[in-house]
């Protein structure tokens, strides 16, 4: 019997070592050596898991417009950025890889579903 536990396990130990994370973990590194850098990226880390959580719970539309403004300023300043601009575009690397993944795994289900 197949333990598909065993084989995601392989796959998070498979994805530390493929390039593309390789380079997200680099960029990662050299943007905790900025130390002002990382300061606005945990901010902006923060505002979106804020936005995040009101999307969850359904209060998004209730955003008041000074907190919204807030985190724009927040994107266009992290975005300022070059180390916080690499790491952006690492984590999209990463993410067609993992989006290729997701698709992989859930094609029995689509195929299931358009036969």
């Amino acid at each position: 019997m197949v333990n598909i536990y065993d084989t995601a396990n392989q796959l998070q130990a498979d994805l530390r070592q493929i390039k593309e994370y390789k380079e997200l973990q680099a960029a990662f590194a050299a943007l905790k050596e900025d130390e002002e850098a990382y300061a606005v990226f945990q901010e902006l880390r923060k505002a979106q898991d804020e936005l995040q959580k009101r999307q969850q719970d359904g209060s998004l539309a209730d955003i008041k417009p000074e907190e919204a403004k807030k985190m724009h300023e927040i994107g266009q300043k992290a975005a300022s950025f070059d180390a916080v601009k690499r790491l952006m575009e690492k984590e999209r690397a990463l993410s067609v890889v993992v989006d290729n993944i997701e698709q992989a795994l859930f094609k029995p289900i689509t195929e299931l579903y358009e036969s």
